[in-house]
């Protein structure tokens, strides 16, 4: 029985290396080929469209499918004859979607037949689906990047231009479009705001969320005690030396800043777009999505300068800021609320950096 075993693992670990030594080399050929990708894509593909089309509920003749679609329940659509769809369709036929003869639809056209329902006891939508088919006639033409709603019906010979939003029924030989934009129903606002207030959120599917589970989407940041440490690095090649350095002692998490809104709430701030107040606001909310973890210590590194870190100590009580400034002349530094919180460092030895920054952290830990 072990030896029958222990011949087995070898066999599987042989065809592993076999596999390897295959995707690798394959990969290799498709780089330095990519007409082998196509050709592969294009057998793939042809292989995808015709599985596809035999689950659809009904397909007539001469229907084509240009590459790659979804559709959500294939029994659910009906396409008669020289039906054409193109490329990134996706179509959500759980309330039936009948498209007529000679129609054609053009690439990333999107169709629902069915909606969730919005104004119930979930939010943003429950479980329950209201079903309305879409119809679309004979020899219609819908352009690019068009989205058609529940219940709509486009008359025969109808063209829809490209990117309209369709949302009420075509008439035939209509050319329509969907600008300008405009308000056609406002939501309930009391309804909305009981579900908001008894936090009545609904998944994917629409089934009310557990209160366990709603309990860490949001936690206001003054509730939490967040040991948050601002780390600007003017020399680049000291960023990545920094991050695995620092990664490496005991509850820290050390990152490089990638909060682009950060970087637009500090520029605005900047060139007075938005006043003390407001910035404040948005780098609370901000904050409050980033950090949970009161037990962590987090290290953000910042590769320039940013003229909001008095905010932000405001925002975070515990937070302090290091400033690595080893230039020839170091430029000055903005005013802080207090000086214990900052710490610059000038000095051009990367091991004495380390040092100081490591000794400066322990010693809030």
């Amino acid at each position: 029985m072990t030896r029958a075993l222990i011949k087995i693992l070898k066999i599987l670990s042989f065809q592993n290396i076999i596999v390897r030594i295959f995707n690798r080399y394959l990969f290799k050929a498709i780089e330095n080929n990519p007409y082998i990708f196509l050709h592969i894509k294009n057998r793939y593909q042809d292989q995808y469209q015709r599985d596809l089309i035999s689950e659809i509920g009904f397909v007539g003749k001469d229907c084509n499918i240009d590459g790659f679609m979804k559709i959500s329940d294939p029994k659910g659509l009906i396409l008669e004859n020289n039906v054409h769809i193109g490329e990134g369709a996706y179509f959500y036929t759980r309330g039936s979607i009948i498209i007529k003869e000679h129609a054609h639809l053009s690439r990333n056209v999107t169709i629902y037949s069915a909606n969730h329902s919005y104004e119930a006891n979930a939010l943003p939508y429950d479980d329950k689906f209201s079903y309305k088919p879409v119809i679309i006639g004979r020899g219609v033409w819908i352009g690019r990047n068009v989205n058609i709603l529940p219940g709509v019906k486009i008359g025969d010979g109808a063209i829809i231009g490209m990117g309209s939003t369709i949302s009420s029924d075509v008439k035939p030989y209509e050319i329509v479009t969907s600008n300008p934009q405009k308000v056609v129903k406002k939501r309930d606002e009391l309804r909305f705001l009981e579900n908001l207030s008894f936090n009545n959120f609904g998944d994917k599917d629409g089934k009310l969320i557990p209160d366990t589970n709603i309990a860490d989407f949001y936690i206001p940041i003054n509730s939490k005690k967040i040991n948050q440490v601002f780390l600007i690095v003017n020399d680049q090649t000291l960023v990545t030396e920094l991050q695995e350095a620092l990664g490496q002692i005991e509850h820290i998490q050390c990152i490089v800043n990638d909060k682009m809104h950060m970087q637009v709430i500090s520029h605005n701030y900047q060139n007075k777009v938005i006043n003390y107040e407001q910035t404040v606001t948005l780098m609370t909310e901000l904050y409050e999505l980033c950090l949970s973890d009161g037990s962590l210590y987090y290290i953000e590194i910042h590769k320039n300068e940013f003229p909001i870190t008095h905010i932000l100590h405001k925002i975070l009580p515990n937070s302090k800021t290091i400033y690595i400034d080893n230039r020839e002349h170091p430029i000055a530094q903005p005013t802080l609320t207090s000086s214990d919180r900052v710490l610059i460092i000038e000095d051009k030895n990367k091991e004495q950096i380390l040092c100081q920054i490591s000794e400066f952290i322990k010693s809030s830990l």
